[in-house]
């Protein structure tokens, strides 16, 4: 036996860590969707939630025909309410 074989992987995620990340991104998932679509659609770009990319404000406009500043706005009040949300089901004392 190596001595590195009896040290624990702090790096390693633990199978209740992963059950715990799921159940929040299934949970983040349930909040944005409560959203209309506009708003969900610019919080899913913006953070990269469908498909790992972020967006860029100016990216995020053009694709919804708006400014980077209206898209701002839009994301400062989802971001509001998703909080709101949160706090109303008990999901944020969860994180």
């Amino acid at each position: 036996t190596q001595f590195g074989d009896l040290l624990e992987d702090t790096s390693a995620v633990s199978p209740e860590q992963s059950v715990l990340t799921l159940l929040r991104s299934e949970e983040l998932d349930d909040l944005i969707g409560q959203l209309d679509d506009r708003t969900a659609s610019i919080i899913k770009m913006r953070y990269g939630i469908e498909d790992g990319r972020e967006r860029t404000l100016t990216e995020v406009g053009k694709q919804h025909g708006l400014t980077r500043e209206r898209i701002r706005q839009i994301e400062k009040h989802a971001l509001l309410e998703l909080k709101r949300m949160a706090h109303d089901t008990g999901f944020d004392a969860a994180a």
